[in-house]
C-alpha cells in the first residue's frame, strides 16, 4: 500500500439521544399552507408530510436507509434526526424515532447509511467526518475521521461498504478503508482546482465520481495499492454541485450552478461520455440530484435555489430524433420549500416516495402520482 498517514481518532462511543416528540416542533403535518397547488404537468408531485425537529433553520441533507423504512436528516443545528413512519400507508403519521448529537462541533452537512444499515457516516464544517453504529436499536458515534484541513463537504459508502470517502473545502477527496470498525487513509486525491462539493461511488463497482467548484466531474479507481483518476469529464460551465449514478452504473448524472442537468453514459468501465443534457431545469443553481431505483423507469430528482423540485425521466430518444438518450420533464413543484431545496432523496424501491431538505428548516416527503 501506498504510504498514508492514519488520521483517525478514536473516541469513547456516545449514546444516541432517543427521545420522543416532545412539541409540535418534531411532528409531522401536511397543512393546508404548505399544500401549494402542483404545477400543470404530466404527473403531481404531492405534499404528503412536512418533518419539523431541527431548531436552527437550513438541514441541509437528507438519505434513506437500505430498507427505506428510516429516514435520516442532519443540518445546521450539528444533530442526525431519524424519523420513521408509524404504519404502512400515505397517511401514516411520521415520527421523529432518535437524535444524534455530540458528534460535530458545527453544521452537519452530509450523512449517509452504510449498505448494511447498521453504520451511519457524516460530515461537517468542523472538519471531521464521523461513523455511527447501531447497536441494540440505538447509535454509537464510534469514530471521528480527521484529516480535511476544512469543511466537509459530502460522504458517500462504497456498494461493499469497505471504502468511505469524504470531501471538503480543502480542495482534496479522501478514501477511507473501513476494517474490523477502524477506518484507515487509504488515498488522498488532489486532482480538483478548486473545493469539492459531492463524492459518489458506483452502486456495484469501486469507482468513485466527485464534482467540484472548477466545474469538473472526476472519476477514480483502484490502482494496485493506491486510486488513480481514471477520467475528468467536462461538460458544465459553472460549479457541479452533485452527482448521483444511475441504479445499474450505466450512466451518472450530474447538476450546476450552470441550471443544467448532464447525463453521462457508460462507453467502457470507468469511462463515461455526455449523452444528454437538459438546460434552464431549474431558474437558478441546482443543489442535489438523485436517481430512482431501477424499477421506477429511469426517473431523476433535483433541487435548487429557486426553492422548487424538478422530476425528469431518462428514456430512449426518438429515431427521428438521432437516437440516444433525452430527458424529458415529468413533473415541477415550484416553492417545494420556503426557500433553498438543498437536498433530494428517492426512496429504495419504486413507489414514488420522495424526501427533501430545505433552508426552511424542514423535511419534506412527496408522492409522485404519474398520470394514467
Amino acid at each position: 500500500r501506498t504510504s498514508h498517514p492514519v488520521l483517525l481518532r478514536a473516541r469513547e462511543p456516545r449514546r444516541t439521544q432517543r427521545r420522543a416528540a416532545r412539541d409540535s416542533a418534531m411532528s409531522a403535518d401536511a397543512s393546508a399552507t404548505d399544500s401549494a397547488p402542483a404545477d400543470n404537468s404530466l404527473a403531481e408531485l404531492e405534499l404528503i408530510h412536512t418533518l419539523r425537529g431541527h431548531v436552527e433553520t437550513r438541514v441541509w441533507h437528507v438519505a434513506w436507509s437500505p430498507s427505506g423504512k428510516t429516514l435520516a436528516s442532519c443540518g445546521a443545528d450539528r444533530t442526525i434526526r431519524l424519523w420513521a413512519a408509524s404504519a404502512d400507508g400515505d397517511g401514516a403519521a411520521w415520527k421523529c424515532t432518535a437524535v444524534l448529537e455530540e458528534g460535530h462541533q458545527r453544521t452537519i452537512r452530509c450523512c449517509a447509511w452504510s449498505p448494511c444499515g447498521r453504520f451511519i457516516a457524516s460530515c461537517s464544517f468542523d472538519g471531521t467526518a464521523a461513523v455511527w453504529e447501531c447497536l441494540d436499536d440505538e447509535f454509537d458515534c464510534v469514530a471521528s475521521l480527521e484529516g480535511h484541513e476544512n469543511e466537509v463537504k459530502a460522504v458517500s459508502w462504497s456498494a461493499t461498504g469497505r471504502w468511505l470517502a469524504t470531501c471538503g473545502r480543502d480542495k482534496a477527496v479522501y478514501i477511507w478503508e473501513a476494517e474490523d470498525e477502524a477506518f484507515e487513509v487509504a488515498a488522498v486525491l488532489h486532482q480538483h482546482t478548486q473545493d469539492v462539493k459531492c463524492v459518489a461511488w458506483h452502486p456495484s463497482r469501486d469507482v468513485l465520481a466527485s464534482a467540484s467548484y472548477d466545474d469538473t466531474v472526476r472519476l477514480y479507481t483502484p490502482i494496485a495499492d493506491d486510486w488513480q483518476c481514471a477520467q475528468t469529464l467536462e461538460g458544465h460551465g459553472s460549479t457541479v454541485w452533485a452527482l448521483a449514478f444511475s441504479a445499474d452504473g450505466a450512466a451518472l448524472a450530474s447538476v450546476s450552478d450552470d441550471r443544467t442537468l448532464v447525463l453521462w453514459r457508460e462507453t467502457s468501465e470507468a469511462q463515461y461520455e455526455k449523452a444528454a443534457a437538459a438546460e434552464a431545469v431549474h431558474e437558478r443553481t441546482i443543489y442535489s440530484v438523485d436517481w430512482a431505483a431501477a424499477g421506477a423507469g429511469g426517473l431523476l430528482a433535483t433541487g435548487g435555489s429557486d426553492d422548487a423540485i424538478c422530476v425528469l425521466r431518462a428514456e430512449a430518444a426518438a429515431a427521428d430524433a438521432g437516437g440516444g438518450v433525452a430527458l424529458r420533464p415529468v413533473a415541477r413543484r415550484e416553492r417545494a420549500h420556503d426557500t433553498d431545496v438543498n437536498a433530494v432523496a428517492w426512496a429504495p424501491g419504486a413507489d414514488g416516495w420522495l424526501a427533501s431538505a430545505g433552508d426552511d428548516g424542514t423535511v419534506r416527503l412527496w408522492k409522485l402520482r404519474e398520470a394514467k
